[in-house]
């Protein structure tokens, strides 16, 4: 079996290892704009060769594409016309909706599984790939019905061999539902970040005093800006809807401090206590 990763960064580079784990193909390719991030997921074993996209698709048994959306938007209509009639094709990105409708009326639609795997780090490229990073993880799959039967099947295996939990929505659903739980959380790291610069610019010594608290909450700004405008953009009805609801909330908890409000500053964190019911 030949796999092809275009895109070989933490998320294309850690299905290859978690692939290799499984022992599930023979050959595993990369594709890349970048000769420096294909020489290093070869030293890294993440793959074994390199290739041009429209050289090493129609040899494919199966494509992962794992480039940032606005690439893949671009890709997966051209890697549909060249792949084989029963080759695999999936796509792992953080918006779905126009991604799914860039090849909604392709003929060899059937051969793709849109699908997001929620998982991830603050850290990109090949040497940060690792094979556990899926473990236990939630993947999405979105409209299922579009896809070939066998084909979903095939994905679908593959993932719960990787110990990911399966959830099935429609493209739709999905972009709302992140741009409050990922999307959200992004722009409130990198927001907090911008702000706590700005103001401490001229005293570094303030971040001596950051405690786990701050650290925790500015991690995802250390996230790639090349993935996550286009997700952004892609995403803008959605996320902008979640930036107003957090705005609100802000506005209120302001109100309340303004006004030395004890009791409503007391049940406006006791609501948001109710999230340890959630996440355990």
């Amino acid at each position: 079996m030949n796999i092809v990763f275009i895109g070989i960064g933490l998320m294309g580079g850690s299905m290859a290892l978690a692939m290799r784990k499984l022992n599930y193909a023979e050959n595993y390719i990369g594709v890349s704009r970048n000769p420096k991030t294909i020489k290093k997921a070869i030293e890294l074993n993440l793959v074994n060769q390199s290739g041009r996209l429209e050289k090493v698709v129609p040899t494919a048994d199966f494509v992962v594409l794992a480039t940032p959306i606005d690439a893949v938007k671009i890709q997966l209509p051209i890697v549909l016309d060249l792949i084989k009639k029963d080759a695999i094709v999936i796509d792992l990105g953080s918006t779905k909706e126009s991604i799914t409708q860039s090849v909604e009326n392709h003929p060899k639609r059937k051969n793709f599984v849109a699908t997001h795997p929620i998982a991830g780090t603050e850290y990109s490229g090949p040497e940060s790939a690792f094979a556990s990073l899926y473990e236990n993880k939630v993947c999405i799959i979105c409209n299922k019905e579009k896809s070939d039967p066998i084909i979903l099947k095939k994905v679908e295996d593959l993932y719960i061999k990787m110990q990911m939990n399966l959830i099935y929505m429609n493209a739709n659903e999905h972009d709302l539902h992140l741009a409050f739980v990922s999307h959200l959380s992004h722009i409130i790291s990198f927001a907090l970040s911008n702000t706590v610069l700005d103001e401490q610019k001229n005293n570094k010594a303030i971040f001596d005093l950051a405690g786990s608290g701050f650290a925790s909450t500015v991690r995802l700004a250390k996230s790639s800006p090349e993935m996550w405008v286009p997700i952004l953009l892609d995403n803008k009805k959605a996320i902008i809807q979640a930036i107003e609801n957090y705005v609100e909330h802000l506005t209120e908890i302001k109100t309340a401090i303004e006004k030395n409000n004890a009791e409503e500053i007391f049940n406006y964190l006791l609501r948001g206590n109710a999230i340890g019911k959630i996440l355990k």
